[in-house]
C-alpha cells in the first residue's frame, strides 16, 4: 500500500525510480527518490509502523530466547516454540500458501507427493519468498 502510494506520486510528478519491485530495499529506494512528496501525516504513520515493527522484532527475540531456555519443559516449551514461530512468520509476511508449506515441512509425516503438490501451488513471488526464507 505504501509503495503504491509512492509510485503514484512519482507518476504524478514524472519521476521514474528505475528500480525493480522485487529488488530488496525497494521501499527504501522509493522513499529516497520520492520522500519529498509525502505529507506530514504520512511520515508520522511510517514512523508509527517502524516503531510497531521494532516491537514485533523485540517480541520475536524474546520468544526465541524463552524457547532456548533449558528450564522450560513440556507444554510451556511447546507453546513458547509455537509463539516464536508465529511471530517470525508474521514478521516475514508469509502468505497462506507459504505458511501451509512451512507447517508441512515441519511435520513428521512429510510425504513426497503432498510436498510436491504444495510447492506446485506457489506462484513465482511466493516461491522466491520461500527460497529467501530458507536461505536464512
Amino acid at each position: 500500500m505504501f509503495t503504491s502510494y509512492l509510485e503514484k506520486n512519482g507518476e504524478k510528478v514524472g519521476i521514474c525510480v528505475g528500480v525493480d519491485k522485487s529488488e530488496e530495499g525497494y521501499a527504501r529506494k522509493l522513499v529516497e527518490k520520492l520522500g519529498f512528496s509525502m505529507g506530514r501525516e504520512v511520515k508520522s504513520l511510517i514512523l508509527e509502523a517502524c516503531v510497531a515493527l521494532e516491537e514485533w522484532e523485540n517480541q520475536a527475540l524474546l520468544a526465541i530466547e524463552k524457547v532456548s531456555d533449558r528450564g522450560l519443559v513440556g507444554k510451556q516449551k511447546c507453546l513458547t516454540r509455537k509463539a516464536s514461530f508465529l511471530l517470525m512468520m508474521a514478521h516475514d509476511e508469509f502468505t497462506v500458501s507459504e505458511l501451509c508449506l512451512h507447517y508441512l515441512l515441519a511435520s513428521r509425516n512429510l510425504d513426497e507427493v503432498i510436498f510436491s503438490a504444495c510447492v506446485s501451488k506457489l506462484n513465482g513471488e511466493e516461491m522466491m519468498a520461500l527460497i529467501k526464507y530458507l536461505r536464512k
